[in-house]
């Protein structure tokens, strides 16, 4: 796991475009709505991304991707 590598940006595109068909945690139309505001390119944003992805939190997403 410590191969991967966490800077590809061909990945973080495919996340910014919301092409996560069958990427778990990241499949839903909420979900992939959220990623094409968000637009993240790195990790973090996408850690981020999937703890306010919850009932809770998910109102400061808006808030986040400013």
């Amino acid at each position: 796991i410590n191969l991967i590598p966490l800077d590809d940006k061909a990945s973080y595109d495919l996340f910014a475009s919301a092409r996560t068909v069958a990427v778990f945690q990241v499949e839903s139309s909420g979900m992939m709505d959220a990623l094409r505001r968000m637009k993240p390119t790195c990790i973090e944003d996408i850690v981020a991304l999937v703890a306010l992805y919850r009932p809770g939190p998910m109102e400061n997403i808006p808030t986040y991707c400013e």
